[in-house]
């Protein structure tokens, strides 16, 4: 079953389970079958030193238990290993000893192996009779079996040595019979040889259109197939393209590229170039053993053949003339190749199955590229920023990067980078981040070469200026802003903003014309306030920069109000929806384990009123608290202290956070921290932050800009020293504000811990 339906890393591991079993089960007879099977396996894969490995042990094992079928079978299935290598003689060699020890009563279907494999022999021994005569046989036998995938078989194998002994009709007679025979149960790939072979013969016989058709089909089917091969090892996908798919030992490779000759020698160049590219990426993965990406000069340009599009289609149909109108269609050909080679990739198994699985991540709201892909290049050219969307999908072998643009279908760009390497660099670098006496470049340039170089001929084509960015897995844990390309980093040369599943759609919705600002924030440092989380507690204190931090901010906006404390208290929630952006300068703390247990700490509880809500009840909120929040007028939502990476690494989910909870109520945009940050320059941060926000920047270019200020010296307080000499030893765990002596904001540790979700207007 797995097999049929193309599953082929189940199958080898059922195999191996079988084999295993019928070894502890001291059970020979069973073990010598696996063996057979995992080496037939392995000879359709391709990888003929396991074939031969797992048959050689059959054929030894049937010698000791004097099993002589089974040694008859053995020895056919080391015959047929030796197809396309040759060597007809040692074909016929095996196959002979097998049929000599057969016992007198034969079984069907060992005796059509046995002339099948003869039959292979003589064929390439170029001995018409003898191979006539032998597969003639096993058409009697196929048909007296009753049973239609045997005649099915057979009657392919005739018109394949009808074929190659120049009987041409008869062979496409023979293959149409074949076709004609219709089994239930079709497996993946199932008829591709019976197309293949008709392609050939239609070719020889100087029918070109008939040939295309059927090489078609037979291209369609090995894709399937191809798609289904991704799982199982580099090695083992390498093989697959040197089986054999016909009786004159064609292998898919060969098929693909007379079907794409064929077509330019009709002047098909369009449907030829998907077929080509193909064949690029099968032979770089010949050469180099794992799979790299499918880069066409076409893939290259497209951005550029995007644009040419856009501006064409905005000339009125009645003055385009006939060169505009004959480029348009040209354009609108090129554009549906890529948008069907992109919706092959994004259907692929490997592929599909990491989208289900973000979509079970999400509650069923992650980004489909696919389904949302049209939609948001609307998005994108309404929003008229520049800007682009890079969507990084991490695969067990490889890393598949996808870059919307307003101008084109999305582009593909494939990174040979395996999970477990990618991972790896993630942690050490989200480790560099969070000292800020470590040489953070090394591992922002690894990555930078993995995310953005392979996208910077794309990125500059399309002149991109905010990246907005849909991170996947552990990539959550880091700011996209802090890579770095060896000569400055990313936050340099773009705007950046994260979004997630609740922010797709939303992305330019422009922000209210007034805007005024509720700032809270938690600054008695005399006070600590101890809380739950999930299992533990966990003891916070008041920040001691927080109070100068909302001072600020709120004098920037007219018509904002302050909440110092015991004023600061779960009350806020029903003030929240009257202003446009709400600032909580306070500590929160995510729990991965048990997210509803997440925690924003508060400055006091309810006073004077009576205690009826269980939210007025408590010091802090939680996120089950959050969940029932209606923030729908309110355009942004800073929390300027949230540790959201407690745990450990996981999935990345917990990243998301609050900024993600905060969306959830309406909010159209959050801005929370990847790390436990530093006091001083957090609060000079956010201040510089929210005078760029005065002065009419968007959310991420005010971002931007505070960020470049605090990693340039460019901040006015960065060199008041009785600001930046205070240290207090605090117990890790107990506060997501860190206070130490600083040396200067350079290190990406004090500038880049902080992420803009969603709406970046």
């Amino acid at each position: 079953m797995y097999t049929h339906q193309g599953n082929y890393k189940k199958t080898l591991e059922l195999f191996q389970e079988a084999l295993s079993i019928a070894k502890q089960n001291i059970d020979p007879h069973s073990e010598l079958s696996s063996l057979q099977e995992i080496g037939l396996f392995y000879k359709t894969l391709g990888d003929e030193q396991k074939s031969t490995e797992y048959l050689q042990q059959s054929l030894t094992l049937a010698q000791k238990i004097k099993n002589p079928q089974g040694e008859a079978i053995s020895l056919f299935l080391i015959a047929y290993s030796y197809f396309g290598k040759d060597q007809p003689k040692k074909i016929i060699e095996y196959t002979n000893r097998g049929l000599a020890i057969l016992p007198k009563t034969k079984t069907i279907e060992i005796e059509l192996i046995g002339n099948f494999v003869l039959g292979l022999g003589y064929g390439e021994l170029n001995n018409e009779p003898k191979a006539m005569e032998a597969v003639q046989a096993n058409l009697e036998l196929a048909r007296k079996s009753k049973n239609p995938s045997y005649e099915k078989e057979v009657l392919s194998f005739i018109g394949g040595l009808q074929r190659k002994f120049g009987k041409k009709q008869e062979a496409i007679k023979t293959y149409n019979q074949a076709l004609a025979i219709k089994i239930q149960a079709k497996s993946v790939g199932a008829d591709s040889g019976i197309y293949a072979g008709l392609g050939r013969t239609y070719a020889e016989l100087n029918q070109p259109n008939e040939a295309i058709k059927n090489y078609q089909e037979a291209v369609q089917r090995i894709e399937v197939v191809r798609s289904k091969i991704q799982e199982i090892t580099p090695d083992l996908q390498k093989s697959f393209f040197q089986t054999i798919v016909d009786f004159d030992g064609f292998t898919p490779a060969q098929v693909y590229r007379q079907y794409a000759d064929l077509l330019l020698q009709q002047g098909r160049t369009a449907e030829a170039t998907p077929i080509l590219e193909i064949l690029k990426y099968l032979e770089a993965q010949e050469y180099f053993g794992k799979p790299r990406a499918i880069n066409s000069t076409l893939n290259d340009k497209q951005i550029a053949l995007g644009k040419e599009l856009n501006q064409l289609e905005t000339i009125p149909r009645e003055r385009r003339d006939n060169k505009h109108k004959q480029r348009i269609i040209e354009l609108r050909k090129m554009q549906e190749n890529l948008i069907k080679e992109y919706g092959e990739f994004v259907k692929s198994p490997e592929v599909a199955k990491r989208i289900e699985e973000l979509r079970q991540l999400t509650g069923g709201k992650n980004l489909d590229p696919d389904a949302q892909a049209r939609s948001l290049q609307d998005n994108l050219k309404e929003l008229q920023q520049d800007a682009v969307i890079i969507y990084p999908l991490v695969l067990k072998e490889r890393l598949e990067l996808v870059l919307l643009t307003p101008y084109a279908p999305p582009v593909r760009r494939t990174v040979a980078v395996s999970q477990a390497e990618l991972n790896k660099t993630i942690e050490d670098f989200r480790r560099d981040l969070q000292s800020p006496g470590t040489n953070a470049k090394v591992n922002a340039n690894k990555l930078y070469q993995w995310l953005i170089q392979p996208l910077e001929g794309d990125l500059a084509e399309a002149k991109t200026k905010t990246i907005i960015f849909a991170p996947d897995e552990k990539l959550r844990y880091i700011p996209l802003a802090a890579l770095h390309d060896s000569k400055q980093w990313l936050i340099e040369r773009y705007n950046i903003n994260n979004i997630t599943a609740l922010s797709l759609m939303d992305l330019n919705t422009k922000p209210q014309t007034k805007q005024d600002i509720l700032a809270a924030a938690f600054t008695d440092i005399n006070r600590n306030v101890t809380v739950p989380l999930g299992e533990k507690t966990a003891t916070f204190r008041g920040l001691k920069y927080a109070g100068k931090e909302v001072d600020e901010i709120t004098a920037s906006f007219s018509g904002s109000t302050k909440l110092l404390d015991k004023q600061f208290n779960p009350n806020i929630r029903l003030m929240m929806n009257d202003y446009s952006v709400v600032h909580l300068a306070t500590h929160a703390a995510f729990v991965k384990e048990n997210p509803d247990n997440s925690v924003i700490i508060l400055g006091d509880k309810v006073l004077g009123e009576k205690e009826s809500d269980d939210q007025d009840n408590k010091e802090y909120f939680t996120l089950r608290d959050v969940k029932s929040w209606n923030l729908t007028n309110v355009d942004l939502v800073v929390l300027s202290a949230c540790e959201t990476g407690l745990g450990g690494f996981g999935d990345g989910k917990e990243i998301l956070g609050f900024g993600y909870a905060m969306q959830q109520t309406g909010a159209k945009a959050a801005i929370a921290s990847l790390w436990k940050v530093d006091d001083p320059s957090t609060s000079e941060l956010m201040q510089l932050f929210y005078k760029n926000l005065s002065r009419k920047m968007t959310k991420s270019e005010a971002l931007r800009q505070a960020q470049l200020d605090l990693l340039k010296g460019n901040n006015a307080t960065s060199i008041n020293s009785e600001q930046r000499s205070i240290r207090v030893n605090i117990p890790p765990g107990t506060s997501s504000r860190n206070e130490k002596y600083q040396s200067g904001y350079s290190h990406p540790y004090y500038w880049a811990p902080f992420i803009l979700i969603g709406n970046g207007l």
